[in-house]
């Protein structure tokens, strides 16, 4: 529970923004699939398709990349386990 409201509320963060730049609902998405493919090539995950992944999944991986509590490898793992990839 306390990790779809995490996703949630960050996803909420991310797009307020945007909205109130006055884009559209599909432009924030489009920006968090494209910073999750730079994030899964940056650890090596080139066979996930950002696309394929739902708004929980993308956030939690913005949420993962953006925290100083775990390191590149404890960062690499969670991503991976998130999108599937082992």
């Amino acid at each position: 529970m306390t990790r779809f409201l995490t996703a949630f509320t960050l996803a909420a963060a991310l797009a307020a923004p945007a909205l109130a730049q006055e884009t559209s609902m599909g432009e924030a998405l489009s920006m968090l699939e494209i910073a999750a493919q730079r994030e899964l090539t940056a650890i090596g995950v080139t066979d996930v398709d950002p696309m394929s992944l739902s708004l929980s999944q993308l956030a939690q991986i913005r949420s993962i990349m953006g925290s100083s509590e775990y390191n590149e490898n404890e960062k690499s793992n969670q991503i991976k386990q998130i999108v599937g990839a082992n």
